[in-house]
């Protein structure tokens, strides 16, 4: 159940992200720095 809250908040969150950085008009840069977070990972290399 706490796995399931944790991911919905997440996913909420990134909707709401995507959504201001439509409306701000920088989507392309929005992106870049998500898809570097994910690039990243979770574990120390």
């Amino acid at each position: 159940m706490l796995l399931t809250w944790h991911n919905v908040q997440y996913y909420q969150d990134f909707m709401r992200d995507l959504r201001a950085a439509i409306v701000q008009g920088n989507l392309e840069t929005h992106a870049a720095a998500v898809r570097a977070r994910w690039a990243e990972g979770d574990e120390p290399p």
